[in-house]
């Protein structure tokens, strides 16, 4: 399942999508989310806009 799961964001990433990841522990830490998602965001505006879209599949 780990390796499907890698390859399902590895394809997110390919068209062009930021993937954000923190654990339950970081939650304890909200501004090291904030700051996470922020790095994210300022990636995604020196890229092109994705070309894929986000649509949710059966699990296998």
């Amino acid at each position: 399942m780990l390796w499907a799961e890698k390859q399902r964001e590895d394809g997110i990433r390919d068209a062009g999508w930021q993937v954000v990841r923190w654990t339950w522990d970081e939650l304890a830490t909200p501004h090291a989310i904030v700051d996470r998602v922020t790095r994210a965001i300022a990636r995604a505006r020196n890229r092109p806009s994705p070309t894929g879209r986000a649509a949710t599949s059966p699990a296998p």
